[in-house]
């Protein structure tokens, strides 16, 4: 399954350290986490702004029913119930797709955003961060290097696109209009110095 998959490539990484492995897992799953709480915040941001309270805060609302008004109580009680929800709804998602079996990518035909597409309703919020995320890369190449009959002006790799990657780059707008893209600067952040971590373990050089 995928989180078999991953643990053997973060091990592979890590040259089989231990403590890098653990560490590399921890960090990993807790940027899953994040990036899931975000998205799921977003998603549910008509419903109610509970989500977006803190889960410390929510978690210390333990007062005494006597001294509180039984508005103000009932809805302390609210807020710790969505918490909780929220919270195992999060780890029935995340665990349920990484128990699913891996896909096989070796397949010609296979196509991830198709694959996504098709299982957003069984992954909402996953389907969300997978749309975005599969987008960045098409998305950062500007319209005007693809079509332009000019000189290089950027390195040679990003300025050669092949009409498959132009074809992505044209398609994809359709995914981002749908819905506002998340600022998710901070989060990808995190993920290049996960990856730089992981190289430098090894001895590379990025």
């Amino acid at each position: 399954h995928k989180e078999r998959f991953l643990n053997f490539a973060i091990k592979l990484l890590c040259d089989n350290d231990e403590e890098k492995v653990d560490e590399a897992k921890k960090n990993i799953r807790a940027l899953f986490d994040k990036m899931y709480d975000e998205y799921n915040n977003i998603s549910n941001n008509g419903i109610s702004q509970i989500s977006s309270l803190p889960k410390s805060q929510v978690a210390d609302m333990e007062v005494d029913s006597n001294d509180v008004d039984p508005y103000e109580l009932c809805s302390i009680q609210y807020k710790k119930l969505v918490r909780k929800e929220e919270t195992t709804e999060k780890r029935i998602e995340v665990d349920r797709y990484l128990m699913e079996q891996c896909v096989d990518v070796d397949d010609p035909n296979f196509d991830i955003l198709t694959w996504w597409k098709t299982n957003s309703s069984r992954f909402k919020i996953l389907s969300m961060i997978a749309r975005d995320v599969l987008a960045i890369l098409v998305s950062i190449v500007a319209s005007e290097f693809a079509f332009s009959t000019g000189g290089c002006v950027v390195d040679p790799f990003r300025s050669s696109l092949i009409p498959k990657t132009i074809e992505a780059l044209i398609c994809t707008q359709n995914w981002l209009r749908s819905t506002p893209i998340v600022d998710m600067r901070s989060c990808l952040d995190e993920i290049e110095y996960l990856e730089s971590d992981m190289e430098e373990s090894r001895g590379l050089t990025i």
